[in-house]
């Protein structure tokens, strides 16, 4: 029996792999090992890519990985010269963070509904054939503010990036729930190949009007399952209130879990659980549902953003909170099979944290290989003020947003080992940007890949011509590396793959800014910040162009 090496010579394994690599004529120098939290130099520049479409609004919702390893984020990206106008935007990346030509055009794809004004994708799954499913939402043609008939829109692609037209009206599928907002915010594909997509549907046409849990299931061909709910659609209002479902995971027993915002007075989590046929499982919560506002951990204003499930079935979700008075916290709380929470978990069953004095809010959470809980998110960038109309002024210059990605042990404990404390943040450059914003997180055999967008221009949402483009972002997470793994641990990296995550650190020469309207991939250099200097940059990330990018490579 293979013995296992322990965690002191584990570390001096991984310290002394790299040099043996580069003497065997890989071709490394002077590598500089991982450790957990950092930023892996295989991925893009220094571990950051960024993609832009069209030179002002790209918005990234969601990514998915490939069995490939492939990755395919997917968003939005705003229509030069139509005021507000956006269609559905896809990227596809290969391994190392470049756009794989072999995708649509370049790399990446957009997708027009016919009579549509607005198109956003804002999930994406990849289904056991490769075809690639995107939800989101598209409206009727009106120019907003007058827009009140927007719904869940779908749309398949072939690997290619090519529409597949036996999926819906030549690859695409739009669902009404009503007469005014349905918005699909969630995205799942179940072991049958059923599809089923999550979110909201408005009862007026302000979004303070009453809303419910939305949900739509889809047959492989895009037609609705008619054993699903009443013709293939579901709402749920589990208050009565405003309520929007935000994330979705289904479980062994083929039960969706649904996790959403609920606002009763301030804001709630709110987790619903399905039966196969759509109906409400009374055996989770209340009747189905569970309203958890966390008022016994001295919290107010709380939002859930995402929930996953662990490997036993327990259910964590995470978002944000305010504690009474201050800045916006993350908050990660878990429940038990049945809706009550885990007390085995945090302080009874919750754990919230604080990124320094900036409003934090976590936007995804996955568990990891090993059963660490991953959590991401945004700190700093709230600048938003007055909202006339259509243009929104900023009061004050936001604090720099970052990315922030936090690794917690099974019982909630921040993992010392990760980052600074469990931490780490990641900025990316721009002008005092409002958001760098996590919208998905991927924990594999090449680490964690956190997906999401980053802004450059703190006044152009008043405009619509904000600069905001895809960003991804890959880091090391510290666990073995070979596929047999010293520990048992089965991986799928090839050895010298594995030792590019500990390869140097490639400088990145920074050319005169690139044109926005050229879509380049720009790949960025960035730190990991200790946690004393959180929003203190010693470093200054660069942009450069895909022509040298390629030229070092």
């Amino acid at each position: 029996m293979r013995g296992r090496i322990g965690s002191k010579g584990w570390r001096v394994v991984l310290r002394t792999l790299p040099v043996l690599l580069a003497g065997s004529g890989l071709g490394f120098s002077n590598p500089v090992p991982a450790a957990p939290g950092d930023l892996d130099p295989a991925f893009g520049i220094a571990g950051l890519v960024t993609t832009d479409f069209s030179g002002t609004e790209d918005q990234s919702g969601g990514s998915a990985v490939q069995a490939d390893g492939k990755i395919v984020a997917v968003g939005s990206t705003l229509l030069a010269g139509q005021f507000g106008a956006k269609d559905f935007a896809l990227a596809r990346y290969l391994h190392d963070g470049s756009l794989d030509p072999a995708f649509g055009n370049g790399g990446r794809v957009t997708t027009h509904f016919p009579n549509s004004f607005f198109s956003i994708g804002t999930r994406v799954q990849i289904q056991a054939d490769g075809k690639i499913v995107v939800a989101g939402y598209s409206d009727s043609g009106l120019m907003p503010p007058g827009s009140s008939d927007q719904q869940f829109a779908l749309a398949r692609y072939l690997p290619d990036g090519s529409l597949d037209p036996s999926f819906g009206d030549g690859g695409l599928v739009l669902t009404d729930f009503g007469p005014y907002y349905d918005f699909a915010l969630a995205l799942a594909i179940q072991p049958d190949g059923k599809i089923v997509a999550a979110g909201v549907s408005y009862a007026g046409i302000s979004y303070i009007d009453p809303s419910a849990f939305a949900l739509a299931r889809y047959n492989a061909d895009g037609s609705l399952d008619d054993g699903f709910g009443t013709g293939g659609k579901v709402t749920t209002a589990i208050n009565d209130q405003t309520d929007v479902a935000w994330s979705i995971a289904i479980d062994t027993a083929g039960r969706l879990v649904v996790g959403g915002t609920v606002f009763v007075f301030d804001g709630a989590f709110g987790i619903a659980r399905y039966l196969p046929d759509g109906s409400l499982d009374t055996s989770f919560g209340s009747g189905g549902s569970v309203i958890d506002g966390f008022a016994d951990a001295g919290l107010v204003q709380a939002e859930i953003a995402a929930l996953t499930l662990q490997p036993d079935g327990k259910i964590v979700a995470a978002g944000r909170a305010t504690p009474g008075s201050g800045a916006e916290e993350f908050v990660v709380a878990r429940y038990a099979d049945d809706g009550s929470r885990d007390t085995g978990f945090g302080d009874g069953g919750v754990v919230d944290f604080s990124i320094g004095d900036a409003d934090s809010e976590a936007y995804a959470v996955a568990i990891d290989r090993k059963g660490s809980i991953l959590v991401a998110g945004q700190s700093g960038g709230f600048g938003f003020g007055t909202v006339t109309g259509m243009a929104i002024s900023v009061d004050a210059a936001p604090l720099p947003a970052q990315f922030v990605l936090a690794r917690l042990l099974g019982d909630g404990t921040p993992d010392a080992g990760f980052g600074n404390a469990g931490i780490v943040t990641t900025r990316f450059p721009g002008d005092d940007g409002i958001a760098d914003v996590i919208g998905a997180i991927h924990p594999n055999a090449s680490g964690i890949l956190v997906s999401g967008l980053a802004r450059t221009d703190n006044h152009a949402m008043s405009t619509y011509s904000s600069n905001a483009d895809f960003a991804l972002a890959r880091y090391d997470d510290g666990y073995p590396i070979f596929a047999d793994g010293f520990d048992g641990a089965a991986t799928g990296i090839q050895p010298a793959r594995a030792a590019m995550r500990h390869a140097p650190r490639r400088a990145a020469v920074a050319p005169a800014r690139s044109e926005w309207r050229d879509f380049a991939c720009a790949l960025l250099c960035a730190y990991r910040e200790p946690l004393s200097s959180l929003f203190r940059s010693t470093a200054t990330p660069v942009r450069v162009s895909n022509a040298s990018v390629s030229a070092q490579r």
